[in-house]
């Protein structure tokens, strides 16, 4: 089995060279880099991950949590996120949270010593737990389908309460009167603005909310 002695010998270079190239850290000339990764492809040389681990304090690791894999759009976000993890060389480590804000909370907390980043889309968690979490993390998180505080995490959303006004106003505009809608818990933003959608719409076509047509999900298949 080859070292990183081995890659040393056969490029010509330091063993400090060498780890610069390998961990991606430090001034390297170009024509230094493609020598080094040249010698380890010949010798078939593969860095040890948990050495690099400890040596740069950095796993090379994202960790992705959703509440569930449930429906096809997280099928789309999977495949998107692997594919961008993949052109970064990183590692991505994929888990769900079960639909369940506390066993999704432990989930985020437990990737803490496993990953360098978070990437997470939660449909459960409340502005209790987004505060907590930003209290006690130590890596950064990026949060999908919510708008933060700037304080907190850097997000990315889309707006939806206007979602569901293009939506109803669709129906309403097509002679619908008798609307349901089934939402999600109303203990996280996106219940609350989904539901409240549905009920400034009704206000501008001056209808009366009716509190029986409105039905509450868990966010899966089986309660839709």
């Amino acid at each position: 089995m080859s070292t990183i002695l081995d890659v040393c010998k056969l490029a010509n270079v330091s063993k400090a060279t060498v780890s610069r190239v390998i961990n991606g850290t430090g001034q390297v000339k170009e024509s230094t880099r493609e020598k080094v990764f040249s010698a380890m492809q010949t010798l078939g040389y593969r860095p040890n991950r948990l050495a690099q681990a400890l040596a740069t304090n950095k796993t090379h690791t994202i960790g992705l949590v959703v509440s569930d894999f449930d429906g096809i759009h997280f099928g789309l976000l999977l495949k998107q996120a692997a594919a961008s993890a993949e052109f970064a060389k990183k590692q991505l480590i994929v888990t769900d949270g079960h639909n369940d804000p506390d066993y999704e909370y432990e989930v985020i907390m437990q990737l803490e010593a496993q990953c360098d980043a978070v990437v997470l889309y939660s449909r459960t968690l409340t502005d209790d737990h987004i505060q907590r979490l930003h209290q006690q993390l130590t890596i950064p998180i990026v949060v999908i389908n919510r708008d933060l505080p700037e304080q907190l995490f850097h997000s990315v959303s889309f707006q939806q309460e206007d979602a569901v006004k293009l939506m109803m106003n669709h129906l309403l505009d097509n002679g619908h009167r008798q609307i349901a809608c089934i939402t999600g818990h109303m203990m996280n933003p996106t219940g609350i603005a989904r539901v409240n959608g549905y009920k400034h719409s009704l206000t501008q076509f001056g209808i009366a909310f009716n509190e029986k047509l409105v039905k509450h999900g868990a966010y899966d298949m089986k309660s839709g």
